[in-house]
């Protein structure tokens, strides 16, 4: 049986046909993707900014309240400031808890590792020293002990500002990721208009 011209008009129309099908799989795919790489910058993104935030604030806001209880001269103004000094461990903790729970790469994990580490070793300096200041009226002789509470905060800090930078690299590198993947849908959605538009 030989072939017509309109069988070959109808094999070139099938074989067109399948290839848009085909384009349009892959640029549905990519939204996807795109999709996907958009949930985690509003959900995993944001909320890891947010909890690294709210334990650079708690842990400065320790600084300064420890700061604080050693420059008043009133025995019963530095108990006062003492509750608002342990009551910002709470949101510390919470935020390291929340933090540590989230689906972490390798070198975040290590980090927030070492963040709870530091802090294991850091709170205990710090409160010791609250409860010596509670205690004497000689807040001179504390000096020393509050440049040690200081330095054993500030490594908690400088390894917060360790992991919200590593966080941003991999926040930049989602959004150009993201970005690429919006660039193929797009040329993917591009030839398939150029050639229904052929057709």
């Amino acid at each position: 049986m030989k072939l017509r011209p309109i069988h070959y008009l109808a094999i070139g129309f099938a074989s067109v046909l399948a290839l848009l099908v085909v384009l349009l799989h892959f640029s549905l795919s990519r939204l996807d993707d795109i999709g996907t790489s958009l949930y985690h910058i509003t959900h995993e993104h944001i909320t890891k900014n947010h909890l690294i935030g709210t334990m650079h604030e708690g842990i400065r806001k320790r600084q300064i309240s420890l700061r604080d209880i050693l420059l008043m001269p009133d025995l019963f103004d530095r108990e006062e400031e003492s509750l608002r000094f342990y009551s910002y461990a709470v949101p510390i903790a919470e935020s390291r808890n929340k933090l540590a729970a989230l689906n972490l790469t390798a070198d975040e994990r290590i980090l927030v590792d070492r963040i709870s580490a530091l802090i294991k070793v850091s709170y205990p300096i710090q409160n010791d020293l609250v409860d010596a200041a509670l205690v004497s009226e000689r807040i001179t002789r504390l000096n020393r002990k509050l440049e040690n509470a200081i330095a054993s905060q500030n490594d908690v800090i400088n390894e917060l500002k360790k992991l919200s930078k590593l966080h941003e690299r991999q926040s930049s590198n989602t959004i150009q990721n993201t970005t690429n993947t919006l660039q193929d849908a797009r040329n993917l959605v591009n030839t398939i208009g150029v050639t229904a538009f052929l057709l």
